[in-house]
C-alpha cells in the first residue's frame, strides 16, 4: 500500500546501513531535531472530479503526456503526465538474484529544497548511509549521480546485497592503493573473468574497467565464502555480478541489463530511470525473506501489506520525484493471466480506503504529546493523496499517480514514522487475501491445473510461474544445487498446457537437470507453507521428506 511502500522506501536508505556497515563519524540526529524541521505547505488541491486531462495548478510544471505510454481505457481519471520522461533503469550491475531495489539520485536530491529535507526527514541512519557511500568514493554526496541498491534473501532473517554509485560527469573515484586502504579498508585484489576486484573483511569493490572510473560497486560476502540468495551463480556475490555485468555488455543501450524474474522484469520496463528515488521489489519476498527489510515499527506492515497486495500483485514499485510539486506513482504488475484492466480499479479502491483505516487506528491509539498534532494529520494528508491520485492499466501493469504540494514528502515520511512509532502501525486496516495461512495444503494444490508456455526462460523463472498460478511459494536452495553443479540460469523452453502443476514442476526440474537429481519438498513453518526445490542427494542427507508418490524426474 501507498503509506507502506513509502515507510519502506524512507526506511531501507537506513538498510543501507546494516547492509555496508556504519559510517564512523556519523553525527547523531535527534529524532526531535527533525520533526522541527518539518515544513508545512499551503496544499494546491486538484479538483478530483476533473477529467483526464484537467491541468495541475499553476505551479506545476509537467510536460505533455506521452498518449503511447498509457492504454487508454475509459477510467474517467487517466493517469497524469509524469514530470519526467527518461529511459527504464538498466540495472546493469545489480546483484543477480535482487528481489528488492532501491534506486536514488543523490545529487539531483540534494540540489532541491524538499529533497534536502526529505533526506533530513530519514534521520541520522540515512545520512549516514549516504556520507558511508560517500567516503568509499572519496566525494561528497552531492556529487554521487545515482545508487543502485540490491538486496536479496541468504538466509533466515538475513538480507544480503550490494550497490553500485555512479559519479556525476568529470568525476572520478580516487585509487591510489593508500587511498583505497583509507576507504575500503584492508583489501586484497582478486580477478575474475578479466576484472580484478578488492576482497574485504565482509565487503569487495569493483570498479569496472569500461566505466571511466566514474562506479564502484559493493557488495556483501558472508563469511561462508558462498552466498545463499537465489543466483545460482557459483562463486562470490561479487563475482556473481561481475560475470552477469560482462554478459549484459554487448546488449543494446535500450535493453534491461539485468537478469529478473518475469514479473520484475515487465515492471522495470515500466519505470523511470531519472525519478528523484524509485523502490520496487516482488511484496512476496518482502513479507517472507526479506522480512529484516521491515524492522523496528515498520514491522507492523507485515500484515497490512498483506492485505494489500494480496495474490494479485506480482510485483510493485514507488517512485517519487521533488520538483515544484510532489510526485508519486505506484506500479504494479499482475500474475501471468491475471488481466490488469481488472486489477487497476481494485487496487486504487484499496488506496481510497487507507485514510479512513489510518484515521481508525489513530483514534484508537494513546498518542504522545510529541508528534500527535503531525500523527493527527496523516489521514488529511493521504485524503489529499487520494483525491489528487490518477489510474489506469498501462500494459502488462497498473499505474497509479498524483501531484501533492511541493512539501509533502518530507512530512509524509515524518508524519508515516511517527504514526508507526507511536500509534502502533495502522492496525485498523482489514487483513484479507493474503498469501496462504500456515496448514493451507501445498500438495493439494500441486493438483491445480495450469498453463505454462515460453520459447526460453530459467529455472528461476519456471518454478515463480508455478508459484504464482497455485498461490504456494517455491523457492530454490541455491547452495545445495551448486554443490552439484547445477546453476538457475540455465535456459530451456516449455510448453505445458492444462496439466496437473505438479507435472508441469517435474517437467521443469527434468529440463533443469536431464540427470534426474532435482526434487522438491515442503517446508511448514509459522508463515505457511512454502515448496522447496532442492537435489536428491542434499534431501537425503537432511531427512526431507518427499510429497507421497513423487518420483524424482529421470532423463528425458
Amino acid at each position: 500500500m501507498i503509506i507502506g511502500l513509502f515507510a519502506a522506501t524512507a526506511a531501507l536508505a537506513g538498510l543501507l546501513i546494516v547492509l555496508l556497515g556504519p559510517r564512523r563519524d556519523a553525527p547523531a540526529r535527534p529524532a526531535a531535531n527533525r520533526l522541527g524541521e518539518v515544513t508545512e505547505s499551503k496544499p494546491s488541491p486538484v479538483d478530483p472530479s476533473a477529467g483526464p486531462n484537467a491541468a495541475l495548478p499553476p505551479a506545476a510544471e509537467v510536460p505533455a503526456a506521452d498518449s503511447s505510454r498509457y492504454l487508454v481505457v475509459d477510467t474517467g481519471r487517466m493517469p497524469w503526465a509524469p514530470p519526467t520522461a527518461g529511459p527504464p533503469p538498466r540495472l546493469e550491475y545489480l546483484p543477480p538474484g535482487s528481489q528488492l531495489v532501491l534506486l536514488a539520485r543523490p545529487a539531483e536530491i540534494e540540489a532541491s529544497d524538499e529533497g534536502r529535507l526529505f533526506l533530513r526527514s530519514l534521520g541520522s541512519e540515512a545520512e549516514a548511509a549516504l556520507g558511508r557511500l560517500a567516503d568509499w568514493c572519496g566525494c561528497p554526496p552531492a556529487a554521487i549521480e545515482s545508487i543502485q541498491a540490491g538486496w536479496q534473501g541468504g538466509g533466515t532473517d538475513q538480507v544480503i546485497g550490494g550497490v553500485a554509485i555512479r559519479l556525476t560527469t568529470g568525476r572520478r573515484l580516487p585509487l591510489e592503493e593508500a587511498t583505497r586502504k583509507r576507504s575500503w579498508g584492508a583489501t586484497r585484489p582478486v580477478t575474475v573473468a578479466g576484472e580484478t576486484y578488492y576482497k574485504g573483511q565482509g565487503l569487495s569493490f569493483w570498479v569496472p574497467a569500461d566505466e571511466d572510473d566514474r562506479v564502484l560497486v559493493v557488495a556483501v560476502e558472508p563469511d561462508t565464502g558462498n552466498h545463499a540468495g537465489p543466483a545460482g551463480l557459483v562463486g562470490s556475490l561479487m563475482e556473481d555480478t561481475i560475470r552477469a555485468a560482462i554478459e549484459s555488455r554487448d546488449l543494446p543501450e535500450d535493453e534491461l541489463a539485468a537478469n529478473l524474474p518475469r514479473d520484475l522484469a515487465v515492471l522495470a520496463g515500466m519505470l523511470d530511470a531519472e525519478r528523484h528515488v524509485t523502490l520496487f521489489g516482488t511484496p512476496h519476498y518482502l513479507l517472507n525473506r526479506g522480512r529484516a527489510a521491515l524492522a523496528g515499527p515498520l514491522a507492523t506492515l507485515l500484515e497490512p501489506l498483506r492485505w494489500f497486495f494480496g495474490e494479485s500483485i506480482a510485483a510493485a514499485g514507488l517512485a517519487l520525484h521533488f520538483n515544484d510539486q510532489c510526485y508519486l506513482e505506484l506500479d504494479a504488475v499482475t500474475p501471468f493471466g491475471q488481466p490488469p484492466r481488472k486489477e487497476a480499479p481494485e487496487l486504487y479502491a484499496r488506496v481510497a480506503s487507507l485514510p479512513s483505516a489510518v484515521e481508525a487506528a489513530v483514534a484508537t491509539s494513546s498518542l504522545h504529546p510529541y508528534g500527535k498534532v503531525l500523527v493527527l494529520r496523516l489521514p488529511a494528508m493521504l485524503r489529499l493523496l487520494v483525491a489528487n491520485a490518477r489510474w489506469a492499466p498501462e500494459g502488462e501493469g497498473v499505474v497509479i499517480n498524483a501531484y501533492l504540494p511541493h512539501h509533502a514528502a518530507h512530512n509524509l515520511a515524518v508524519a508515516t514514522e511517527l504514526t508507526l512509532a507511536q500509534a502502533g502501525g495502522p492496525t485498523g486496516i482489514p487483513v484479507a487475501g493474503g498469501r496462504p495461512a500456515a496448514g493451507d495444503d501445498a500438495v493439494a494444490k500441486l493438483g491445480q491445473t495450469i498453463t505454462i508456455v515460453f520459447p526460453k526462460d530459467t529455472l528461476e523463472t519456471a518454478v515463480q510461474m508455478v508459484a504464482d498460478q497455485i498461490g504456494v511459494a517455491i523457492e530454490i536452495v541455491g547452495p545445495d544445487l551448486q554443490l552439484e553443479g547445477i546453476t538457475k540460469n540455465q535456459s530451456f523452453g516449455l510448453d505445458e498446457q492444462d496439466k496437473p502443476a505438479r507435472d508441469v514442476l517435474g517437467v521443469i526440474l527434468a529440463k533443469a537437470n536431464p540427470d534426474g537429481k532435482l526434487v522438491y519438498f515442503v517446508r511448514k513453518d509459522a508463515d505457511g507453507e512454502t515448496i522447496l526445490i532442492t537435489t536428491r542427494a542434499a534431501a537425503e542427507k537432511r531427512g526431507d521428506q518427499l510429497p507421497p508418490g513423487f518420483a524424482p524426474p529421470g532423463k528425458r
